[in-house]
């Protein structure tokens, strides 16, 4: 076995090499061949140099195109052979090089080439000759059917096919994402909805898998509709708390309940008047045209008795004064409250984010209805009171009215919520929103995959990845036949 090539000189890359001070290990030692060795390095490094140096010991001539060559080559027993003593060692040397190929077997690479004897055979292997020629007769050659070598054949073309047409399928498939992940006109990389100006076709291929599991939901229409409203939203100004509510009913019922029931005696009343609430109601009107101011009846013209205003104060006393100014009073009161009732609790449904404009749109009209019942209540409440001011002396029943303004404490309540709910939505805004592009990209994608069958299209190219092993196979079962 060959221990090293102490020297090299004058061949190629080789100008003045030496081996122990070049070929030496990491404890800066000198190394030497193995029983297996493997020399590799870029082109033009000096290895076919290194096989044609070897080679000369098998061929016993120099290397033509070198210019005084000079090399020694040191064997395991310590026979050094040189460029001067090529025909003198006892060592069988074969080298299998690319010159070899071209001496021997040019049939490979030249059509008028041929196959020139390598290996001489003696009288005793005559039998190994018929085995050759046995073997060549069943190998036969690519153009004769049924043959070793044509099965061969066509198993290779059959597995390039397979490569071929898998190969074609995948990248039809990934021509296909690609477009979706990145084109301008469609893709999703160019969708500012989705906001990822990153994505490509690896991130396409992850979101599928995704929606390809068991645990993906789709989305619904009504759902893809909030999404995108969510997206289009920007932070909005807070809501302010709403002021106490302060309703005034129970105040006003029980001052309303004591005018209309309160009893009012007269020391002389003018039955007439009392009889006649329109009647006494148009003499304490004239009464106010004509004393201290007339002596005579503004409407039929006769002279006004003298003793007529004293009657009619005995009639018209204070305490009936009294009580008309008292529901004068109140009643004023009751027209504030319903004026200011209108605004008790304001829900502006454009304050509110999107994902809470329907809860609020509810509310509003909830909350209106309740003021409308509420302002009911008082202009009852109300005409109770003129009534009984249009005819002082009969005490009025009170009308059956309902307190509604235990359910502003609800409605205040409920809007407490959602208005806390839509300012706490500010701060997470943005976390949303990137939650809602993922899974409108997704839902996209998830359609993308159905449009274009895609668990179909996988199926397929599975099919044909079997097909290539399949082929594969069948090639190296061939190729077994031919070389064994």
């Amino acid at each position: 076995m060959i221990k090293k090539i102490p020297t090299i000189k004058n061949m190629a890359v080789f100008s003045d090499f030496a081996w122990d001070t070049t070929v030496r290990d990491r404890a800066n030692k000198p190394i030497h061949f193995k029983s297996l060795n493997i020399i590799y390095g870029r082109n033009y490094s000096g290895k076919t140099t290194l096989s044609r140096i070897i080679r000369t010991l098998e061929t016993g001539r120099l290397p033509d195109n070198y210019t005084d060559p000079a090399f020694q080559v040191e064997f395991e027993d310590g026979t050094t052979v040189d460029q001067l003593s090529l025909t003198d060692h006892p060592y069988t040397v074969r080298v299998f090089s690319e010159d070899f190929i071209r001496t021997h077997l040019k049939a490979f690479f030249d059509e008028e080439g041929e196959i020139a004897p390598f290996a001489v055979l003696g009288e005793d292997n005559a039998e190994l000759s018929e085995k050759l020629d046995a073997k060549e007769m069943e190998l036969g050659s690519e153009e004769i059917p049924n043959s070793l070598l044509a099965s061969q054949a066509k198993y290779l073309t059959d597995w390039s096919k397979a490569q071929k047409d898998y190969s074609d399928a995948n990248e039809a498939l990934d021509s296909r994402l690609r477009k979706k992940a990145n084109d301008p006109k469609i893709g999703i990389k160019h969708n500012k909805l989705y906001g990822d100006a990153n994505y490509d076709i690896t991130k396409i291929k992850g979101d599928i898998k995704t929606v390809r599991t068991k645990k993906y939901t789709s989305l619904s229409e009504k759902r893809v509709i909030e999404l995108t409203a969510l997206l289009n939203e920007t932070p909005k100004p807070v809501i302010d708390e709403c002021p106490p509510l302060s309703l005034q009913y129970e105040v006003l019922v029980q001052e309303a309940l004591s005018l209309v029931g309160r009893e009012i005696k007269v020391s002389e009343p003018i039955q007439e008047l009392l009889d006649e609430a329109l009647l006494q109601e148009w003499v304490r009107t004239g009464r106010g045209l004509h004393e201290n101011i007339r002596e005579t009846c503004g409407f039929c013209g006769n002279r006004l008795p003298e003793d007529l205003w004293n009657k009619l104060d005995k009639h018209f006393n204070k305490e009936s004064e009294t009580l008309r100014e008292d529901i004068s009073t109140w009643v004023t009161k009751i027209n504030d409250e319903i004026e200011r009732s209108s605004s008790l609790i304001s829900v502006v449904s454009d304050a509110f984010y999107s994902a809470y404009v329907s809860q609020a749109k509810s509310l509003e009209a909830r909350i209106q209805t309740g003021i409308d019942e509420y302002k009911e209540t008082l202009v009852k409440m109300r005409k109770a009171l003129e009534k009984r001011q249009k005819n002082i002396f009969s005490i009025t029943e009170f009308p059956d009215i309902q307190d509604v303004s235990p359910n502003f404490d609800t409605l205040l309540e409920e809007f407490e919520q959602v208005r806390n709910e839509s300012n706490e939505y500010t701060a997470s805004l943005n976390e949303k929103q990137v939650e809602a592009r993922r899974l409108l990209r997704q839902h996209d994608v998830s359609t993308f995959a159905e449009t274009i069958d895609y668990e179909d299209q996988q199926s397929k190219i599975a099919t044909l990845k079997e097909r290539i092993d399949s082929e594969k196979v069948m090639l190296k079962q061939a190729t077994e036949k031919v070389v064994g």
